[in-house]
């Protein structure tokens, strides 16, 4: 199956176009993946060096570096940005409390008297 994005229409739509297995994609994922870790290990290394010999707030601290954390942290960012610009407005809430006619001493016809209205 091949998708893109983890959702449940990406993954149904995939599910529905299975095909045969191309070696070649499969190899170039775990090209990918490995380059990943390679690169976040480096960089990371790197970061957590260099940052904490410039930033004493950062000494004994680890930097942590991936070619997918950093879209995430785009993403939570602009959520945090959202967050503390929201300027909440003033809303209305209904509380209703039921209970079958009988309860109340009613009936249970449409109009609660019996007769219709008048």
């Amino acid at each position: 199956a091949r998708f893109s994005v983890v959702s449940p229409a990406a993954l149904l739509g995939a599910l529905k176009t299975l095909g045969e297995p191309d070696v070649r994609l499969a190899a170039a994922v775990d090209a990918r993946q490995e380059l990943d870790l390679r690169l976040g290990v480096a960089w990371t290394r790197y970061l957590t060096r260099r940052l904490a010999g410039r930033f004493g707030a950062l000494r004994g601290c680890l930097v942590s570096y991936g070619p997918c954390q950093t879209p995430a942290l785009g993403f939570v960012v602009r959520r945090d940005h959202e967050r503390r610009s929201f300027t909440p407005h003033p809303h209305w809430a209904v509380e209703v409390e039921l209970a079958p006619p009988e309860a109340v001493g009613g009936t249970d016809d449409a109009c609660g008297a019996g007769g219709g209205e008048s």
